[in-house]
């Protein structure tokens, strides 16, 4: 839904390949070639999982100019929440429209198993109505609406990695 995966099917080109996007394969035979890395596409899931052939790089997606973020861990009072030692940061910063019934469900029962986490989305703009659908169907697996956090685009990289050292697991 909303790619353009079906354009393979035309074959516009003697060679096709995927890189970035959806890291995983696509099962379709007009597609020959996947561009991974050894963390993306391990070798123990390629032969028995992967219809494409592999191109390793040595690493699936470079974005940082300067290689690291390594830094001393930030106070957890961030994005307006109170602090707490114990809290788990559970995150998906994917559109909101990627979520779909069989995944959130199932982050509502990781989330009823752990009393001391909490799952942060990300808020896009004009979305009261997703917020507000998102949160009632928080409400019907039990969880309440404040272990739901929706957290706001950023516009800067290095936002984005100050943000990562929030998180302790991304979903």
């Amino acid at each position: 839904r909303s790619n353009r995966i079906g354009a393979f099917a035309l074959r516009p080109a003697p060679v096709q390949a995927l890189f970035l996007g959806f890291p995983g394969t696509t099962g379709a035979p007009v597609v020959d070639h996947y561009v991974g890395d050894r963390h993306v596409t391990p070798a123990h899931v390629v032969d028995r999982l992967f219809s494409e052939k592999i191109v390793f790089l040595s690493q699936y997606q470079i974005n940082h100019h300067n290689g690291t973020i390594a830094r001393p861990p930030v106070d957890r009072p961030r994005h307006k929440r109170p602090p707490s030692d114990d809290r788990i940061v559970l995150a998906s910063l994917n559109q909101v429209h990627k979520i779909d019934r069989q995944v959130f469900d199932v982050w509502m029962r990781i989330l009823n198993q752990l009393p001391n986490a909490e799952l942060w989305l990300l808020a896009e703009r004009k979305s009261t109505i997703t917020k507000a659908n998102l949160l009632k169907e928080a409400a019907r697996h039990g969880v309440a609406a404040e272990r739901i956090v929706f957290v706001d685009r950023l516009t800067a990289v290095d936002g984005y990695y100050d943000r990562f050292l929030d998180i302790d697991v991304f979903l």
